[in-house]
């Protein structure tokens, strides 16, 4: 950042958890609630990221497992599984996480751009940025693409 330029020091919740070894946020203002896991209804012709669905106080919720969804290896649910529900887009989505650890407020100049390489097809990224707190980084998802499968669209 250039010298004498304003520093932007808004502060954003997020709500921060666990994939493996590896740390992601998401802001708390998408996120309706945290379940611990209950075993998804599975729905035949699904892609293979959807676990299935769940009744949630009588709302079918489709339920999504991020590591499938982020190209990361699948591992069975523990007893600190939790499934995040979240609402962007139109859509209300829960996520399979591996732990929530925490809810942090980052500062806004923290926060860099995804580098390019995490650039899907058509220069879709999954993640908004990275978030630099002490020495942990906490890379910054964005909802949207993760509430819509692909191949899927929105009906």
């Amino acid at each position: 950042m250039p010298e004498g330029e304003p520093r932007d020091e808004s502060e954003e919740n997020i709500v921060v958890f666990n994939l493996g070894k590896e740390t992601y946020g998401l802001p708390i203002a998408s996120i309706r609630e945290i379940i611990s896991y209950q075993e998804p209804t599975r729905l035949p012709g699904a892609p293979p990221e959807v676990e299935g669905i769940i009744n949630l106080r009588g709302k079918v919720i489709p339920v999504v497992d991020l590591r499938s969804r982020l190209g990361l290896a699948v591992q069975p649910p523990t007893r600190t599984t939790r499934i995040i529900i979240a609402a962007g887009a139109g859509e209300i989505t829960g996520l399979v996480v591996d732990q929530v650890t925490e809810v942090s407020k980052i500062i806004s100049s923290t926060i860099e751009p995804p580098p390019p390489m995490a650039k899907r097809g058509a220069g879709e990224s999954l993640s908004q940025g990275v978030a630099k707190v002490g020495e942990r980084l906490i890379v910054l998802l964005d909802l949207s693409p993760l509430l819509v499968p692909e191949g899927f669209s929105s009906v």
